[in-house]
C-alpha cells in the first residue's frame, strides 16, 4: 500500500514551517490546503485556502506552510493515478490533467465543504490498515480530480508549442482510436500532417516512434484487462479489437515477452515485485 498512496496530515502551527513531502520515488503530489497559506521563496503568499495544489512526479522537494496552515499532503503511486482515471469518456481529460502542475481554488462555501467531506472520507479509509479498500481510495481520488479539472489554473506555460499542441491532438486521438487498430498514417491524416513530421515530432520529444506510442496504449490497456478482469481471453481479444485470440495472444507475448496467461498469473498474485515491475513498464503513456 505504500506505493499506492502515501499521507501526512500537517496540523496548525502558531510559525511557519517547511515541510519535505515523504513519497515514494515516482508518486505524484497531491496537497488539500484546507486554512492557511502556501509561501513562495521570498516568504511571500503563493496560494491560499482552501484549494488543491498538484505537481506530477518529480514535484517541488519541499513546502513553506505559514502559521496557522492546515493541510493532507498526498502520494499518488502509480497505481492509484491509473485506477482513478480509468478507462471512461471523461478519462482522458483526467489524463491530461495529471500530466502537468495544477492550482484548483475552492471558491465558495458549498465547494469547499465537498472537499472536506472527500478527503474526511479519504483518510479516515487509509487509515483502515487491515480492510482499506483500494478501489474506494481510487474513486474518492477520480471524484477530486474531477472537480479539480472544473477549478483548475494551469500551473505551467499557458501558451503550449505548436509541437507540445500537436503531441496533445495525437494523445487524443490515439485515446479515441487505439481500439479500431488505426495506422500511423492515419493518425497523420487527422493531424493534418506528414507522417513523417509526426514521426520526427514524436521521436525527437518522447524518443519512441508513434507506432510505439500506440502499442504501448493498447499494450497497458491489454494489462490491466487482464489484472483487474476475469474475462475470459476470447471476449478480452474481442474488446480490444483482434478478430481472435490467438492473434491477441501473438501480439501480447512480442509486446511484453509473456503469454496472456502468463501475464495474468504473475500479476495477479498479492504485492509481488515482479508484478509490480510488470505493472510499472507498461502502465503509462506519456
Amino acid at each position: 500500500m505504500s506505493d499506492y498512496v502515501q499521507l501526512r496530515e500537517e496540523r496548525p502551527a502558531l510559525h511557519l514551517r517547511r515541510v519535505r513531502p515523504r513519497i515514494a520515488d515516482g508518486s505524484a503530489l497531491l496537497v488539500y490546503l484546507a486554512e492557511g497559506t502556501v509561501l513562495d521563496e521570498t516568504g511571500a503568499p503563493h496560494l491560499a485556502a482552501p484549494a488543491y495544489c498538484y505537481w506530477p512526479h518529480p514535484g517541488p522537494s519541499d513546502l513553506t506552510l505559514g502559521a496557522g496552515t492546515r493541510a493532507v499532503v498526498i502520494g499518488l503511486g502509480d497505481g492509484i493515478r491509473q485506477d482513478a482515471i480509468g478507462a471512461r469518456s471523461e478519462s482522458l481529460d483526467l489524463r491530461l490533467l495529471t500530466d502537468a502542475p495544477f492550482i484548483a481554488p475552492l471558491p465558495d462555501p458549498q465547494t469547499a465543504a465537498r472537499a472536506e467531506v472527500l478527503m474526511d472520507w479519504f483518510l479516515s479509509e487509509t487509515r483502515h490498515e487491515e480492510a482499506r479498500s483500494t478501489m474506494l481510495l481510487a474513486s474518492i481520488l477520480r471524484l477530486i480530480l474531477i472537480e479539480a479539472r472544473r477549478l483548475r489554473l494551469p500551473g505551467g506555460d499557458a501558451t503550449p508549442s505548436k509541437e507540445t499542441d500537436l503531441l496533445r491532438h495525437f494523445r487524443h486521438l490515439v485515446e479515441t482510436h487505439y481500439l479500431e487498430h488505426w495506422q500511423v498514417a492515419d493518425y497523420a491524416q487527422a493531424l493534418g500532417v506528414s507522417y513523417d513530421r509526426l514521426h520526427r515530432l514524436c521521436r525527437t520529444e518522447l524518443a519512441r516512434s508513434p507506432a510505439d506510442l500506440v502499442n504501448q496504449r493498447l499494450t497497458a490497456e491489454a494489462c490491466d484487462r487482464l489484472d483487474r478482469s476475469g474475462a475470459p481471453l476470447k471476449k478480452i481479444a474481442s474488446d480490444l479489437g483482434f478478430p481472435d485470440a490467438s492473434r491477441f495472444s501473438h501480439y501480447f507475448k512480442r509486446r511484453t515477452g509473456l503469454s496472456p496467461g502468463a501475464w495474468r498469473a504473475v500479476a495477479q498474485r498479492s504485492a509481488t515485485a515482479e508484478a509490480e515491475a510488470l505493472r510499472k513498464g507498461f502502465a503509462d503513456w506519456p
